[in-house]
């Protein structure tokens, strides 16, 4: 993790999605589709930037912010709040996806 990013998470209490996924066995990539699948967030016209759908905007769970990357370039990414986190973690266990399912039997092994 680059050092903005562990920045915001220290200063600011947020998480990327890939740090949430990984949490539950799972990859950046496929929280994503399950979280557009549950209607949590979306790419508005074709942009590479998820957003919060309405209903969740007022519920503090996420907030946009733009990360300098190593490179120099500028990336707007969608970060997790510690409520969003929870929120997610609630989520996947209410909908209990195959990943999902399988993470938590691994845990308990």
């Amino acid at each position: 993790m680059n050092n903005r990013l562990m920045n915001l998470r220290l200063k600011e209490g947020l998480y990327k999605t890939g740090e949430i996924a990984a949490e539950l066995g799972t990859t950046a990539i496929t929280l994503n589709r399950f979280l557009q699948g549950q209607q949590v967030q979306y790419r508005p016209n074709g942009s590479h930037t998820w957003r919060l759908y309405a209903k969740h905007l007022r519920n503090n769970l996420a907030r946009p912010r733009m990360v300098k990357l190593n490179n120099g370039y500028e990336l707007p990414l969608l970060m997790w709040t510690s409520k969003g986190r929870d929120f997610i973690f609630d989520l996947a266990e209410r909908s209990m996806p195959s990943w999902y399912a399988e993470a938590i039997a691994q845990t308990k092994a």
